[in-house]
């Protein structure tokens, strides 16, 4: 039953986590798809398929002007720039893409990460190779700040497992729309 009704299922086969790295996977083994859904909340994030290939990540986002689903496309084997697609009021759009751009690094122009870092031994063939590849920020540093308190000293799946109880307990769910994590506003 649990396998049934799961929406994401991890195992680890073979040359994945080695002993020494604390039961993680290697960065280099981990794909975007990996980590959005490794770290996607219950209730919360809503990672699957992409309609046209590629992986969806979907979340609801809390602007000034009320809540926005944020849904960012990522490219499937290749990093690329994700696709961004903001569906709310309208005057909650446009920081709501400011703010998806930030979180996926989509606001930094690659032509300058490559002309930074493009000469550099190590890195530059690295660059130029995938100039769009990025570190995820976040869309809710304080959320970010509860996740890191609630995921210390115990797995990722743990940490997930307790961030979705929270949401469970204190998020707040507009009509219609996915629950949200308690931000520091509420």
């Amino acid at each position: 039953y649990m396998l049934n009704s799961a929406s994401v299922i991890e195992i680890k086969i073979g040359q994945g986590a080695k002993p020494g790295e604390g039961g993680h996977l290697p960065g280099k083994k981990v794909s975007p798809k990996v980590a959005a859904a490794r770290n996607a909340v219950p209730g919360v994030d809503h990672v699957g398929p992409a309609p046209h290939g590629g992986t969806e990540h979907r979340r609801l986002v809390a602007t000034a002007a009320g809540h926005v689903l944020v849904t960012l496309t990522l490219a499937d084997r290749r990093v690329g720039r994700p696709g961004i697609r903001v569906d709310g009021p309208a005057d909650a759009v446009a920081p709501a893409t400011a703010l998806a751009h930030r979180w996926v690094g989509s606001d930094t122009d690659p032509e300058a990460v490559v002309s930074a870092l493009g000469q550099d031994p190590v890195l530059g063939p690295l660059v130029r190779a995938r100039p769009w590849l990025r570190v995820p920020g976040t869309p809710a540093p304080f959320e970010t700040a509860v996740g890191v308190v609630l995921g210390q000293h115990v797995s990722v799946a743990a940490g997930r497992a307790f961030a979705g109880r929270l949401v469970a307990a204190h998020g707040t769910r507009p009509a219609g729309w996915p629950d949200v994590l308690p931000t520091d506003r509420s």
